[in-house]
């Protein structure tokens, strides 16, 4: 089922997530309910190299993007960040990929 409808998966009208009308991946991880995208990764292996037709990146340009705001931005989540950090290398450990990693395919 994911990987049919990988792209279709989302979450809308949420006014306090960024994330909101944007891939499921990208809700949870906003919300903080990075179980999902986790699991999604190790245990399921799913596939997260799609672009989300929204805002045309991957879950993996979303994390780097949040990260680095979240780490300019005071006062500094460093929990937040770390998580997405942590969330960043292992998805990227398991074949995650940049939108123009994608692209150049």
């Amino acid at each position: 089922m994911w990987n049919k409808y990988k792209e279709k998966f989302r979450c809308y009208n949420y006014p306090n997530s960024i994330a909101t009308d944007r891939n499921i991946t990208k809700f949870t991880m906003d919300m903080g309910f990075d179980a999902f995208l986790i699991e999604m990764s190790r245990k399921y292996k799913g596939d997260l190299n799609f672009i989300d037709p929204k805002d045309g990146k991957t879950i993996l340009d979303f994390l780097k993007e949040q990260m680095e705001l979240i780490r300019r931005t005071p006062p500094v989540n460093f929990e937040k960040a770390d998580d997405y950090e942590r969330t960043y290398n292992m998805i990227k450990k398991n074949g995650a990929k940049h939108s123009w990693e994608l692209n150049k395919n």
